[in-house]
């Protein structure tokens, strides 16, 4: 075959980004005490590395549910995902996750009882991405 092989056109490396522990010990504590609301926040990633999570003034935090105000974004290019907890155990998105909330480069989902066994990333389409603690 030619110098364009059909298989490696469609190849698709799997993603990996990368998280301070730090940044996610934060996120965690954070989680477990808003429980059994859901706590949510927005990612700063600088190239591959998820470096801080931004909590805005006038989030809604519920139990069932937590709401972001993206018409109230900064104008901060590095800011490129959201991370946000299942207090129910899931590590699933949901659908209200998939269409409301995702975004950007990598979404986190901590999920209940918010330990680093129970964290998964996903890109905003909902495939799930490697996440490597730093």
């Amino acid at each position: 075959m030619g110098f364009l092989d059909r298989k490696s056109l469609f190849k698709v490396e799997a993603m990996l980004v990368k998280i301070q522990r730090g940044t996610l010990e934060f996120a965690l504590n954070v989680s477990r005490e808003m429980h059994p609301k859901e706590f949510i926040g927005k990612l700063r990633i600088i190239g591959d590395l998820i470096t801080e999570v931004i909590i805005e003034p006038d989030l809604m935090f519920r139990y069932n549910y937590a709401s972001v105000f993206f018409h109230m974004n900064p104008i901060d290019t590095t800011l490129k995902g959201c991370i946000h907890s299942h207090p129910d155990g899931s590590l699933k998105p949901t659908v209200e996750d998939l269409t409301r909330f995702f975004f950007g480069k990598a979404n986190v989902i901590i999920a209940y009882p918010y330990n680093l066994s129970t964290v998964a990333c996903y890109k905003s389409s909902g495939e799930p991405i490697k996440l490597k603690i730093i």
